[in-house]
């Protein structure tokens, strides 16, 4: 006999013990371990800080500890305000941020593939075939890939406000069209990469289902449909708008990035078809068997072997196919040919998609189409056997766990939690005085995720914090992890006093062999007072995140000049130059009068790179000046200067300027548009002037000059 549909309640503990399993090794450590330490840790922030401040009211919401003193720490990163919201009796019940992290990540994709069961059952009427179909959807290779990114794991919504909106079809009314409208909005809440998608899975699907019931809605219906719509957008639109005003004020942009559609094909390591291979690539792999019997779904819907129309089925197809070319982004690469202009560029045209900075998370409609032919596929399976439904439903669920769990993703890094927080952030938590605070040294730059775990023990201390990892970087934030590398060089002490930076947490193992030497600078620094030294225990986590024997200070200022040097000088006629650089792309640029035009480097700034101006005679510099655009970090480490005249060459002193230091970081927050990166020089006759770097920097991204500058003294130099 066939298997019978079973309760709900049972085929959801199925999807949980499924979903344990293929998270594991993880899933058993949830209070100790994250998926990674870099994003897992930056997201923990952003969900604490939603979760627990919700009762700030909107917008002050926005005003999170991160990223000072640029304002409105919250907006460098997606907010997940729903996710903060249905998580917040977690975040104030338990007080292991991680483990909640982790259950929210983990209740995030059960309830994915739960929707999704709910969905393919809805649609053919078989639990049995469901099941598979919401174990793909819920724990496929891109989801445990992206398990630190939790605002791609909180994909149920999609598939539930799909669900919802067939149900408004088969029966309009107001009580289920405002239902769509209320997932909706829980989908842009939830993401905003996603509700781009689920917004264009919409549209498809709505000619489709209007085709599917015979083009009867009617104006009832389509009011009810309308009103939810707009009930939506304006309720997701105060969340949405401060970045809009954010993007505009700061001139965020940026170029989609292409995806290789290989990509879609490649196994992940330590899964069925790469059991011996622990690389971690593989991110959007579909699946061999999955795509497979979603093919055979395919032949049984649109060869009407399903109960589902098959203009209905033409609509979940164009969804996957589609998102599936989009994923490839501007350019349409396959194994690392160019074929053509991807149709993401057609998106393009449209202000929401024109800068979006990873198309290929569209893979989250490709495998929800998927799904639902997988579903179809299994249907046809059972309905050919009914005798061996369920031996069917396991052995299949079974194969598609195989071919996507990787144990690589899944294995986690150990985070420090309960006693084993270092002592100075429960210290700082009990004791006044309640500052910002900056952890120092700053970390190198190919160390730079370790930022975030500064935001995650903010979350104890919840003092605001210079630093973190964010998604669109605040325009200080590069300079400012820059000009304190050599702390407690004097440079360092005046950015910070000149910023407002009360409390330092010096952490002495990052200094690693350089230690004694920036300790005993410190000691013989002014302007910071020792308050507090703290123990340093042994352990794998302490050594590797060089946490452990930190040493709190307050900042007391020594007074450094705050008005910038002032200079009685002129700007050399740009005209007359001669220009020769290295990079990858025309020196011209930087003096085209366009700051969003720029000569660069390209990809890393390396030992050697150049930019060189010849003047039209003989010139005598004192200052040089780059105005900067976004992205604000593309700024020379290690630059230097050299003069010449004829073949010799001479390094050209610079004069420090401690306070136009502080001003252009200030600038920066303000108006970044305005902003500067200043060199005032000792003066010398050249013919030729030439910037370069004179040391790699680990790490770094490319150096651009938007706009450059070189100024004389207005005064004829002196005999």
């Amino acid at each position: 006999m066939p298997l019978k549909r079973g309760s709900t309640i049972g085929w959801l503990a199925g999807l949980t013990l499924i979903g344990l399993v293929m998270l594991s090794p993880l899933s058993f450590h949830p209070g100790s371990r994250l998926a990674d330490d870099g994003d897992s840790l930056q997201n923990l922030w952003i969900l604490w800080w939603g979760s627990t401040h919700l009762e700030l009211g909107y917008p002050e919401i926005f005003a999170a500890n991160g990223y000072y003193p640029h304002p409105d720490g919250l907006l460098y990163s997606e907010p997940q305000i729903a996710t903060a919201m249905w998580s917040s009796p977690l975040f104030r019940a338990l007080d292991n941020r991680v483990l909640v992290f982790n259950l929210v990540g983990f209740l995030g994709l059960v309830s994915a593939a739960f929707c999704v069961f709910l969905l393919c059952r809805e649609l053919l009427g078989s639990a049995v075939a469901a099941l598979p179909a919401g174990a793909y959807y819920g724990f496929n290779a891109y989801h445990l890939a992206h398990l630190p990114q939790s605002q791609l794991v909180q994909a149920q919504w999609i598939p539930l406000g799909l669900l919802l909106l067939h149900r408004f079809f088969d029966q309009p009314s107001w009580k289920r069209g405002l239902g769509v409208g209320l997932v909706s909005l829980l989908v842009g809440l939830s993401s905003f990469y996603y509700v781009l998608f689920y917004a264009y899975a919409v549209v498809v699907l709505v000619f489709c289902h209007w085709w599917r019931t015979g083009r009867t809605l009617g104006w009832p219906g389509a009011v009810q449909l309308a009103v939810a719509g707009l009930a939506s957008a304006s309720l997701f639109a105060p969340v949405a708008l401060p970045y809009v005003e954010l993007f505009a004020r700061y001139e965020y942009g940026g170029s989609p990035e292409n995806f290789d559609l290989a990509g879609f094909f490649v196994p992940p390591g330590g899964s069925l078809f790469r059991p011996f291979t622990d690389t971690l690539d593989g991110s959007y792999f579909l699946g061999f068997i999955s795509v497979a019997v979603a093919g055979l779904g395919a032949f049984a819907a649109f060869s009407g072997r399903t109960r589902v129309p098959r203009v209905l089925w033409a609509g979940w197809a164009i969804v996957g196919i589609t998102a599936f070319g989009f994923a490839a982004g501007p350019d349409l690469l396959v194994g690392g040919r160019w074929l053509s202009d991807g149709p993401f560029r057609w998106l393009q045209w449209l202000p929401a998609f024109e800068n979006l900075r990873v198309p290929a998370r569209f893979a989250v409609l490709v495998y929800l189409s998927i799904a639902v032919f997988l579903a179809a596929g299994i249907d046809l399976l059972v309905k050919k056997f009914p005798r061996r439904a369920l031996p069917i439903a396991l052995a299949s669920v079974t194969l598609l766990m195989a071919e996507h769990r990787s144990p690589q993703r899944t294995a986690g890094v150990a985070i420090p939690t309960g006693d084993e927080i270092p002592e100075a952030y429960t210290w700082l938590s009990r004791h006044p005085p309640a500052g910002s605070l900056i952890e120092l040294p700053v970390w190198p730059f190919h160390r730079i995720r370790y930022t975030s775990l500064e935001a995650y023990f903010s979350t104890i201390h919840e003092r605001p914090i210079p630093f973190g990892k964010p998604s669109f970087y605040p325009p200080a934030l590069e300079l400012l992890q820059w000009e304190l590398r050599d702390f407690p060089d004097p440079r360092s002490l005046a950015l910070l006093e000149g910023i407002g930076i009360e409390l330092a947490l010096v952490h002495p193992k990052r200094w690693e062999e350089q230690r004694r030497h920036f300790e005993r600078m410190l000691a013989r620094s002014t302007g910071v007072e020792p308050l507090r030294a703290f123990d340093s225990p042994s352990g794998p986590e302490w050594e590797r995140y060089r946490v452990g024997g930190e040493e709190l200070y307050l900042l007391t200022g020594d007074g450094f000049e705050t008005t910038p040097v002032e200079c009685d000088c002129i700007a050399i006629d740009r005209s007359g130059w001669r220009l020769d650089a290295s990079g990858s792309s025309a020196p011209e640029l930087a003096v085209d009068a366009n700051r969003r035009t720029a000569w660069s480097t390209g990809e890393m700034q390396e030992e050697g790179l150049f930019f060189e101006i010849t003047f039209e005679r003989p010139r005598r510099p004192v200052r040089v000046e780059i105005e900067m655009a976004f992205p604000y970090g593309e700024f020379a480490r290690n630059l230097e200067m050299n003069g010449y005249r004829g073949a010799r060459a001479e390094r050209v002193e610079q004069i420090e300027d401690f306070a136009y230091k502080v001003q252009l970081v200030r600038q920066l927050v303000e108006d970044p548009t305005k902003a500067r990166l200043r060199f005032d020089l000792k003066p010398m006759t050249m013919e030729r002037l030439r910037l370069f770097i004179h040391r790699t920097e680990p790490g770094t991204i490319g150096w651009s000059i938007p706009e450059i500058h070189v100024y004389e003294s207005a005064s004829p130099p002196a005999n």
